[in-house]
């Protein structure tokens, strides 16, 4: 980048984009269950030594609900369909009755 001029940065969150230990790729279950219960993202606003300014702006993460909320929608978000036995946004719960 250029001193002084503002860029961007995406991160996406899919599991394609992630890597485990000895770069064995991350599958869904591994993405979902590193993702669980996270209260806070930390995000590093510097990467130099020798930084005399750094600013970190507009910081946005999509977030579904299941109803028309007057927002952008969240394009990245899944919408699952589960199979018999499952339910919850990532069919992740078994289902009343299953075990």
């Amino acid at each position: 980048s250029i001193p002084g001029v503002p860029f961007s940065i995406t991160v996406p969150f899919r599991e394609s984009s992630w890597r485990r230990a000895h770069e064995q790729e991350a599958t869904r279950e591994d993405l979902l269950m590193a993702l669980a219960d996270i209260n806070l993202f930390m995000i590093r606003a510097s990467y130099s030594e020798r930084m005399t300014e750094s600013r970190i702006l507009n910081i946005n993460m999509d977030v579904a609900v299941p109803h028309a909320t007057g927002l952008q929608r969240a394009l990245e978000v899944e919408h699952c369909e589960c199979p018999e036995g499952y339910r919850g946004p990532s069919c992740q719960e078994c289902d009343v009755g299953y075990t």
